[in-house]
């Protein structure tokens, strides 16, 4: 279902839609994000750029878990995986409208992991690092180079999408059934150091 997260309807519909054809909602996965202009200092980036990434980012990810949430209250509990960033945990030079956004993922989450442990709903989020996707490719033309992020990340090279997506079904199933409020990092270890 085509879906903009950053417009509250079109999550609502999402829900609902999808409760109408299944009878229930599950698991609810908030992965839509954007990145915005990179390449600039705080005092110089727009006030439209900063909040068309938290219209996205932050906003979405809040929908996308309220009308989760209420849907599976209805229906005794599920599972909500937001996915954030590595750059969810430090700064980032020349990106702080967008660590913002992913530091506001973990809060947001932790939170409503806390509000809805007792109701059957676990919410965890995964914190990818470098990973092959267009979004990756969109930051070699910011000033940051795939090169700059593999030489910070431990492993020495980039993650692959499946890398995120079994982590996801790992979070959703019934293995980890006991994690709630949880920060899974895939990021080939660039946030242990």
């Amino acid at each position: 279902i085509k879906t903009d997260v950053s417009k509250e309807q079109d999550v609502i519909d999402l829900i609902d839609q999808t409760v109408e054809k299944y009878g229930k909602l599950d698991i609810m996965i908030n992965n839509a994000g954007i990145i915005g202009t990179t390449n600039a200092l705080l005092a110089d980036t727009t006030t439209k750029n900063f909040t068309d990434i938290f219209n996205t980012n932050v906003m979405g990810v809040y929908w996308g878990m309220k009308y989760a949430i209420q849907a599976m209250l209805k229906t005794g509990g599920g599972s909500i995986v937001n996915v954030s960033s590595a750059a969810g945990f430090k700064g980032v030079p020349m990106m702080s409208h967008y660590v913002a956004s992913k530091f506001a993922i973990h809060g947001l989450s932790k939170s409503a992991a806390v509000e809805y442990a007792t109701k059957g709903i676990r919410i965890n989020v995964l914190a990818p690092g470098a990973i092959e996707t267009d979004m990756l490719n969109g930051l070699n033309q910011g000033g940051i180079t795939t090169d700059n992020l593999v030489s910070l990340t431990p492993m020495g090279k980039v993650g692959e999408v499946s890398d995120c997506s079994n982590a996801i079904a790992f979070l959703t199933s019934d293995e980890a059934s006991y994690m709630t409020g949880a920060i899974l990092s895939v990021d080939g270890g660039a946030t242990a150091t």
